[in-house]
């Protein structure tokens, strides 16, 4: 949940970034790319993360611009929100994980134990 939720939001990142870039070298003008009224400013704001995309909706002039921005928005966002709840998790159960009868708990009613000769997992129902 972590890796993925984090992965998710820097690819996303990564490339709303680049196409903010890439608008704002390429503006020679504003209104010089159709669909966005300043391509500098818009440029500008793709390079936010998470806020970007939602800002750069106010420099589009078409609705299929800023339902189109939408989505890198919500994937930011939900990748972002992902990560953080990844190590939340992470962290309580590194804090959960302690040795009991069964052996050291690997996961809810998973346990690891390892005796002198042999290694063993113990999942109770």
């Amino acid at each position: 949940m972590m890796a993925g939720g984090f992965s998710m939001f820097a690819v996303t990142y990564l490339a709303t970034a680049i196409v903010g870039a890439g608008v704002y070298d390429t503006c020679k003008y504003p209104g010089y790319h159709p669909g966005i009224a300043d391509c500098r400013a818009f440029g500008s704001w793709l390079m936010i993360p998470i806020a970007g995309p939602f800002g750069a909706m106010t420099q589009t002039t078409t609705a299929t611009g800023r339902i189109l921005l939408l989505f890198p928005f919500a994937t930011q966002f939900t990748g972002l929100a992902l990560g953080v709840a990844g190590v939340v998790r992470f962290s309580r159960s590194r804090r959960e994980s302690r040795m009991t009868a069964y052996g050291v708990r690997v996961a809810k009613d998973l346990h690891l134990n390892v005796g002198a000769s042999s290694v063993g997992l113990t999942y109770r129902f």
